[in-house]
């Protein structure tokens, strides 16, 4: 039984197989060389795990993007007639319109479509450049249209004047939209003007807020 229990190098031995086991005698480099050998083998599967689990990841990553940018789109689809509504009102400053239900209505849907999309680039849930290529200006031109009416609804239930102060209502537009209007500031300076043109607007001296051009 002791025999058994140490081994099969016991059991040659026990056999005859092998008479002594020299250790003075034995190849530690060619003994060092297979553990390198082994050690080797193991990395390769460590980093083989590695990329795997990379790869996983980012798949996890791509496969909820995808899923966000579609239900996005979706949003943006169900306020289409809204913005087209907004655009119409918009082109008279925002008192003669403030009061009408049509409008207000629309402006609520689309600031909301738009809250909802500004959360998850603000909270990095999606990359901000996917956002900014599809509805990168509408962001931008909705928020300078519609800012008079987000300031209208937040002093109505007495909340901040602005993201920067503390603000809740539509914070996430706001903050997502002023990130947009200076990357393209930057990028092209005129375009932003050029389109609140189109609608009877101008931006004033520090190019947040809106007001009629006069012919």
């Amino acid at each position: 039984m002791l025999v058994l229990s140490l081994g099969p190098a016991a059991l040659l031995v026990y056999a005859g197989y092998i008479e002594r086991i020299d250790l003075a005698n034995l190849d530690w480099t060619g003994v060092g060389s297979l553990a390198a050998i082994v050690t080797i083998l193991i990395n390769l599967v460590l980093l083989a795990s590695v990329v795997v689990g990379f790869q996983t990841v980012r798949e996890g990553q791509n496969t909820r993007t995808a899923e966000l940018m579609r239900w996005a789109m979706e949003q943006m689809d169900k306020v289409k007639d809204d913005e087209r509504v907004v655009k119409t009102f918009s082109t008279t400053p925002y008192s003669t319109w403030k009061n009408d239900p049509a409008a207000t209505r629309s402006a609520q849907q689309v600031t909301n479509a738009y809250s909802r999309m500004a959360y998850f680039v603000n909270h990095q849930l999606v990359d901000i450049s996917h956002f900014r290529k599809l509805w990168g200006v509408n962001i931008c031109l909705y928020w300078l249209l519609l800012e008079e009416h987000i300031c209208s609804e937040r002093e109505k239930f007495s909340d901040k004047k602005t993201a920067g102060e503390g603000a809740f209502v539509r914070s996430d537009f706001e903050l997502l939209a002023h990130r947009l209007i200076a990357h393209f500031d930057r990028t092209n300076p005129k375009m932003l003007d050029a389109y609140l043109k189109t609608l009877g607007r101008k931006r004033s001296g520090n190019l947040l807020h809106l007001e009629p051009i006069v012919e």
